[in-house]
């Protein structure tokens, strides 16, 4: 299963607490916190009081388990003491009209495992075995007079490189389709310039504030990497605050809070017509 893909199914989700609707500023970095951003990890993000990600912790400080609204769920698992995931199994939900109910449900839409996880000295993940199993919409079958949903199950390897900076560059699919015996490769690339996510293969674009990143933090709501990236298991993220960008042709204007510490206060979001605020909320370790 790819990690890296567009989150803009997700954030539209809280639609109906959109708040005002005006263009972006820079983000003020002189209010916030003077903790030390080392005793302190992120939570969950929050939209007009409502939980848009949930981040939890094994007894040993570890990612467990990222939520992401109602639609994305990653379960990490371990090995004894290592700080490297042993597993990654991941669960994507979408919403589907169920004909026999007569109303709108949430229905698994994929599942996917990760295992044989390598990594290189950086302990940056270069390489995983996947299964990736896709449920399709359920259909009516006139001769049984039930609705039938089929699957399609791809048993894969993943290969992720890096440069000598440790930015994610490019992360190539090698899989088989266990119904049709079919197979296929498939790569997605990423373009850096000066320690700063310029645009992928997929036409993805990127712009940036002159707001400092000074903790290299990923957020979770970038629409290329996804929530994930926050492990810090997949390279370095950019080292400016992104500005603006461009995703499946649409625009967006992002600004950041900053607390005095470094990290993510707040997000605010321009797309649509439409203003939405995040609030980044941490815990001491």
């Amino acid at each position: 299963m790819k990690i890296l893909y567009h989150l803009s199914f997700a954030l539209p989700l809280l639609a109906a607490m959109t708040l005002s609707s005006c263009t972006i500023s820079e983000p003020d970095e002189n209010i916030g916190e003077s903790s030390n951003p080392q005793d302190l990890r992120l939570t969950s993000i929050t939209f007009g009081g409502m939980k848009l990600l949930s981040v939890d912790y094994d007894p040993q400080g570890r990612y467990s388990k990222i939520t992401l609204a109602n639609d994305l769920e990653y379960n990490l698992e371990y090995n004894g003491s290592s700080k490297i995931p042993s597993a990654v199994n991941t669960k994507e939900w979408d919403e589907e009209y169920n004909n026999e109910t007569d109303r709108e449900e949430y229905v698994i839409r994929n599942t996917s495992s990760w295992s044989n996880i390598q990594t290189n000295s950086e302990g940056y993940i270069v390489g995983y075995d996947y299964k990736e199993v896709n449920y399709n919409s359920a259909y009516y079958d006139w001769e049984t007079d039930t609705y039938i949903r089929t699957t399609d199950t791809y048993i894969g390897h993943s290969t992720i490189t890096y440069d000598a900076d440790g930015h994610m560059t490019s992360q190539t699919f090698n899989e088989t389709c266990q119904e049709t015996g079919s197979t296929s490769s498939n790569s997605d690339t990423y373009t850096w310039e000066d320690g700063l996510l310029i645009a992928t293969s997929e036409g993805d674009t990127y712009e940036y504030s002159n707001v400092d990143n000074k903790l290299l933090q990923w957020d979770p709501l970038n629409e290329t990497f996804g929530p994930l990236a926050i492990t810090n298991l997949f390279g370095i993220a950019p080292s400016k605050f992104m500005s603006r960008g461009k995703f499946d042709g649409e625009s967006v204007q992002v600004a950041y809070n900053i607390f005095d510490n470094g990290l993510i206060n707040m997000q605010r979001r321009y797309e649509d017509g439409q203003s939405y605020t995040y609030k980044f909320n941490y815990q001491k370790k």
